[in-house]
């Protein structure tokens, strides 16, 4: 269910060549003439040349399986597939997310479940410590065991390499099922010991900030370097604004609270609407408070790549928006309106820019090890 996240991440990392290697030849990592795709691929911050890439893999069985192969030396060569388990033997898999923590320790998650002859199943955490050669017993993080609107669905995982107190923390968002036709809720929990146990499944939106009828709009997730989490989502609520929207998310106390803000109107033709699942979100690992998100846009006459970035937390200067709980009549000092160009009020979310990208990356002189290969720790876990 990731295959637009393709599109905007790579526009992110080409976007970026002070951060990035030329790589000299594609790899062929799957080389099946069915269904191989929507992968996740992660570098390792202590160690530039340990890659792992992990897609969906459908295998002889008529099931869809989570693929996994490690490189070493940069991508020139590849471990042997692995695979991970099923949790049920009627379950099939699907949303691979990978992330490092700066030693070295990996972290896959994905969803196993089935929807016949009723969705059930769950989200699963597994780690490796040693570059993706092997993998722990996959721990479930989400279970849709009580919960109606199945909280399944575009799971995505970062660690946070802050060095501060709440390094190594795990965190993961996810969303209600597309096809459940309440609700659409989008969630967030973490985990401080590789998911052995995890914090309360706390809503990441509110009902002033709500998704309302975008029925994939998923928790596009990064954090900082100070530790801060930051999202993206999308909404379309009529009761609101009768555009489609692109909402904000930031808590500095891994997701427990958030702070939310309108980011930007975002115009879709109908046609297009596809292209809405195409959003991601990116944090400085070096500088507190600066971020960028890119979503897909047709404003200018066509499909376009367009970022926006703040410079101090995505928060403003007004006391009466440092509320989560902001009633609907004062929200607006929150919202940036008109042009992507222009700003409104004390808004510290910048104009979004075409052709020429907001650099989330620090100068090639960092000491931050690996960052130069990993460019930007932007995600979007989408579907088509």
């Amino acid at each position: 269910m990731h295959t637009l996240f393709l599109a905007v991440s790579l526009f992110i990392l080409l976007s970026f060549p002070l951060c990035s290697y030329a790589q000299t030849g594609n790899v062929n990592l799957s080389n099946l003439v069915s269904f191989d795709g929507e992968p996740s691929l992660a570098v390792n911050p202590q160690n530039p040349d340990n890659i792992i890439a992990g897609w969906m893999r459908l295998r002889l069985d008529g099931k869809i399986w989570i693929a996994v192969r490690s490189s070493f030396d940069g991508g020139a060569t590849w471990s042997p597939m692995q695979f991970l388990p099923h949790v049920q033997p009627d379950y099939g898999s699907a949303d691979v997310s990978i992330a490092f923590h700066r030693s070295g320790l990996a972290y896959l998650l994905y969803i196993d479940y089935r929807m016949v002859p009723d969705t059930v199943g769950g989200v699963y955490l597994a780690h490796s410590t040693d570059g993706g050669l092997r993998w722990s017993e996959p721990r479930e993080a989400v279970s849709t065991i009580g919960r109606p609107d199945l909280p399944l669905d575009r799971p995505w995982v970062v660690v946070d390499n802050s060095g501060g107190a709440t390094d190594g923390t795990v965190t993961m968002s996810v969303m209600s099922a597309y096809w459940y036709t309440g609700e659409h809720r989008i969630y967030t929990r973490s985990s401080s010991d590789t998911g052995a146990t995890w914090s309360p499944l706390n809503r990441l939106d509110n009902d002033e900030y709500s998704p309302g009828l975008v029925t994939k709009s998923y928790g596009a997730i990064s954090v900082g370097g100070d530790g801060k989490l930051y999202t993206a989502y999308l909404s379309y609520d009529t009761s609101l604004s009768p555009f489609l929207r692109m909402y904000a998310a930031v808590s500095s106390d891994a997701g427990a609270t958030w702070q939310r803000a309108v980011i930007a109107n975002v115009a879709l033709t109908p046609s297009s609407f596809g292209y809405a699942q195409g959003y991601c979100i990116a944090a400085d690992p070096v500088r507190p408070g600066h971020a960028v998100v890119a979503w897909i846009d047709e404003r200018y006459g066509d499909s376009d790549v367009l970022l926006k970035r703040t410079t101090n937390g995505g928060l403003t200067g007004d006391p009466r928006c440092a509320s989560t709980t902001i009633p609907r009549r004062t929200a607006s000092c929150r919202i940036w309106s008109g042009r992507v160009m222009r700003r409104r009020d004390n808004s510290r979310w910048s104009g979004a820019i075409v052709g020429s990208p907001c650099r989330v990356c620090p100068h090639p002189s960092t000491s931050t090890p690996g960052y130069r290969r990993m460019a930007a720790s932007a995600s979007s876990p989408t579907s088509g």
